[in-house]
């Protein structure tokens, strides 16, 4: 047994570490699919997306599952697992309507630009942010086998990103698809040439 007052203490310590921060909710769990940062225990970008769910708008939830799987290689059938393991979440819904692309939310300004400069040039509209065969696609015309990817810099300039872009190119290929990149200055600044590669794919 210690001195009464180094117990007093320490069961004041005790408490100061359970007692709630101002301004942070927290929330137990009986179990949660987590990983490591630098030592720090943090719950995996899937079960992250899960969280997010029942707080987020469902353009804000789109634009983050789109971060994850850009940033992250995060697909749909891994999110899909978490949900499968509590299918009762709030938010469950618009998850898997994202997921499944039966929701258009567009992501980007640049896909924005894109879909108008498309319209303005009387060229049909694709699918987007769709899954094919697991992952995610920015533009794709099922019917003409076409698949576009809009390349930010924001979202593309790290390595990881370089090579996810190449494999999405071999994805692409693989399922039958012709497969075209476009950057911001192809959309906004100097469309012609690529309206006029469109045109052909798509006549």
């Amino acid at each position: 047994m210690g001195h009464p007052q180094r117990r007093r203490a320490a069961a004041r310590g005790d408490r100061a570490q359970q007692a709630p921060l101002r301004g942070v909710i927290a929330h137990r769990a009986p179990s949660i699919e987590r990983t490591t940062h630098r030592g720090i225990p943090i719950t995996t970008v899937p079960r992250t997306l899960v969280d997010l769910a029942s707080h987020l708008s469902l353009d804000a939830l789109a634009r983050a599952c789109h971060e994850a799987g850009v940033l992250y290689d995060t697909t749909p059938r891994q999110v899909d697992d978490i949900l499968a393991k509590r299918p009762k979440t709030k938010g469950a819904a618009h998850l898997r309507a994202i997921l499944s692309g039966d929701v258009h939310v567009t992501l980007s300004q640049l896909e924005r630009a894109f879909r108008k400069r498309l319209k303005g040039a009387g060229l049909p509209l694709p699918e987007t942010n769709r899954p094919a065969h697991g992952r995610r696609v920015d533009c794709r015309w099922p019917d003409r086998r076409l698949t576009v990817e809009l390349d930010s810099y924001r979202y593309h300039h790290s390595r990881h990103a370089w090579e996810q872009d190449r494999r999405r190119e071999r994805e692409a290929r693989a399922r039958g698809d012709e497969f075209r990149r476009y950057t911001y200055g192809d959309v906004v600044e100097s469309p012609r040439l690529m309206l006029a590669e469109l045109r052909a794919l798509l006549r």
